[in-house]
């Protein structure tokens, strides 16, 4: 079981920091971990709240992190990431590149959300 530290979509459903998501996948679990958007309910490390080590703003995350986020968004066909983006909320013009688009989504704290749409049930 996971507890979030800021707002998650998973499997169509938003779920809120402070709520906890019970079942998902091991991997997708170990993701929202690694990004910092949750920790392991029962964890050493994830009994820590965001101002104990944790952080819970994307500007704040190392530069890894970030380039994860970048990585998995990258792995999205373009016109797809483009219309989730827009789903989400996303501020940008209508000609962008891809790089462009990745950093808005980053920078808007939108990529969890937008990750969380593309999951598939296996």
């Amino acid at each position: 079981m996971l507890e979030l530290y800021e707002r998650v979509t998973h499997n169509g459903r938003t779920y809120e920091a402070g709520q906890s998501i019970e079942n998902i996948e091991k991997k997708q679990a170990e993701r929202l971990v690694r990004l910092g958007a949750a920790f392991f309910v029962g964890n050493k490390q994830g009994n820590a709240s965001p101002d104990e080590g944790e952080t819970n703003n994307i500007s704040e995350r190392n530069e890894e992190d970030l380039k994860r986020l970048a990585e998995e968004l990258d792995d999205i066909e373009y016109n797809d990431l483009k219309s989730l983006a827009n789903q989400v909320g996303v501020e940008f013009k209508g000609q962008i590149k891809s790089v462009d688009l990745i950093r808005a989504i980053i920078d808007q704290g939108k990529a969890e959300e937008i990750l969380g749409m593309t999951e598939v049930e296996e």
